[in-house]
């Protein structure tokens, strides 16, 4: 009679990876209602860098979370991001899934402007970004750049004869609208003629934009806002 064959030993359960004990953040999804700007966030964006921003929100999507500081409501790294995403969205009835954070108020604060400091984020490697931007196969509007920052780095030979026109077209164009603005500020003997509106937030900022019609910016010619509030002009230009 046959013995009946051994059965083989079954492999060790492979050990569970360790996780991170450095990991402090978890992914929640909350109410955009939930999530407060800074009040003392110092960051500031330029236009153009808002326009990048949002066209790259528009093409890819969010691609890094907002961190939100469960203590407070408040954002410790995002402002941009999310103030590009309510205007897309057009509505602060959403959702979304952010990196929640426990911090306490101090931390808070260093870590807003830690996750902000350039010093802290590391250079661009000259050869590697040059080598980058060549590659044809690469948007230069997708990374964020443009034929005049290719023209910072690495001058004008990096440039094609297309990329030169169109960089000396648009400088052209910057050019007369400063002219017209210098000609329409003649009549400006000093500078004592602005006015600083400070809101709560940018939730106020909006809703008082929203409310008289006009673009949500946080600069509003003096004449236009006369016009909307039918002070002055009624045809503001």
């Amino acid at each position: 009679m046959a013995s009946a064959k051994k059965p083989k030993p079954s492999a060790p359960a492979a050990a569970a990876t360790k996780k991170s004990s450095f990991e402090k953040y978890e992914m929640v999804e909350i109410n955009r209602q939930q999530i407060k700007n800074a009040p003392y966030n110092p960051r500031m964006i330029s236009d153009l860098a808002k326009k990048k921003l949002k066209a790259n929100l528009k093409a890819v999507g969010l691609l890094q979370p907002i961190v939100w500081n469960k203590r407070t409501g408040n954002i410790v790294s995002g402002h941009q991001r999310i103030d590009v995403l309510d205007s897309l969205e057009k509505t602060f009835d959403y959702t979304i899934k952010v990196a929640c954070v426990d911090l306490d108020e101090k931390t808070e604060k260093e870590q807003n402007i830690f996750m902000n400091n350039p010093d802290a984020q590391g250079e661009f490697e000259a050869e590697g970004l040059e080598k980058m931007m060549k590659d044809s196969t690469l948007s230069l509007d997708a990374m964020g750049f443009d034929a005049a920052d290719v023209y910072k780095f690495f001058g004008a030979e990096s440039l094609t004869n297309d990329e030169m026109a169109d960089m000396s077209n648009k400088l052209h164009g910057m050019r007369d609208q400063y002219a017209k603005m210098s000609e329409k500020n003649t009549d400006r003997n000093d500078t004592d003629f602005y006015m600083i509106v400070i809101f709560k937030n940018y939730e106020s900022r909006k809703a008082f934009t929203s409310r008289l019609g006009l673009e949500d910016n946080r600069y509003v010619d003096g004449r236009t806002l006369e016009g909307v509030l039918k002070l002055g002009d009624s045809d503001p230009k």
